[in-house]
């Protein structure tokens, strides 16, 4: 069953945040190989939701230690704050028009 792994995060300013995301970006294959999706949600200069989508817990559970390195190495000092949820994925949608919302990777 798929899990989704919801991840609050909070920087200590504006550009912690776009630099954080700039390397998860860059190093996303790396540190995330059995990441089927993904959606980062702005919630504030420098904090974000991020929803990562993964086939199974196993596969969720696999790169917890990764992405502790990760967040350690890339985001040091300048993470404030984070925690995350996840569990079974209940409901899903999309539409086929998702494609006309110009979204960017």
């Amino acid at each position: 069953m798929a899990i989704a792994r919801v991840s609050v995060l909070e920087f200590i300013s504006p550009e912690a945040l776009e630099n954080a995301q700039r390397s998860h970006k860059e190093m996303r294959e790396s540190v995330f190989p059995s990441l089927k999706m993904g959606l980062c949600i702005r919630t504030g200069p420098s904090s974000f939701i991020d929803i990562s989508i993964y086939p199974s817990m196993e596969a969720a559970e696999e790169n917890l230690e990764e992405r502790e390195k990760f967040h350690e190495q890339v985001f040091g000092s300048s993470l404030k704050d984070e925690f995350f949820y996840q569990g079974n994925i209940d409901y899903f949608f999309q539409t086929e028009g998702f494609g006309d919302l110009n979204l960017n990777e």
